[in-house]
């Protein structure tokens, strides 16, 4: 895969990243099921300014976005994370939490932590988070249901 850029998203992401995010390999390990064209413009609308978007020949393929701590927790963010199952493997979500890392730290956040959980039976997520210098800090039993299977979290944190 040639360069992508990494840049802040905007509304003309909205049907790259909505496809992106309906796409069974990705949504699988999603917290919510699925997202209408609609929900996915409010979510860039509302999180915007902690939003990233991996770029490639013009059209997003990668998300990356975070909320950060307040108050005690105010050197703390948690994060999540998508890229298009067409480009699983290609380097992309590391560039993206490299981007990531480094906004952060600019805002003087010393804490990442996933937001909620990692799925338990995502092991591709969990060896790339290990790789990334994510440690696990606890295990969030029955934390998510698909269908009717109750799946376990993997809480992670990484210290920037």
């Amino acid at each position: 895969m040639s360069a992508f850029l990494v840049r802040k998203a905007s509304l003309n992401d909205a049907e790259a990243l909505n496809e992106m995010i309906n796409q069974a390999a990705v949504n699988m390990y999603m917290v919510r099921n699925g997202s209408s064209l609609k929900d996915t413009c409010e979510f860039i609308q509302r999180v915007k300014e902690n939003l990233l978007v991996a770029e490639y020949n013009g059209k997003a393929v990668g998300q990356a976005n975070y909320e950060l701590g307040t108050h005690k927790n105010a050197h703390t963010a948690s994060f999540g994370i998508a890229v298009n199952a067409g480009c699983h493997g290609k380097g992309i979500g590391t560039v993206l939490m490299n981007a990531l890392f480094d906004e952060l730290r600019a805002k003087g956040v010393t804490r990442l932590e996933s937001h909620g959980g990692v799925f338990a039976d995502n092991k591709a997520a969990l060896s790339f988070y290990t790789k990334l210098g994510f440690k696990v800090e606890g295990l969030q039993h029955k934390a998510y249901k698909r269908g009717n299977t109750f799946v376990d979290g993997v809480r992670i944190v990484r210290f920037l």
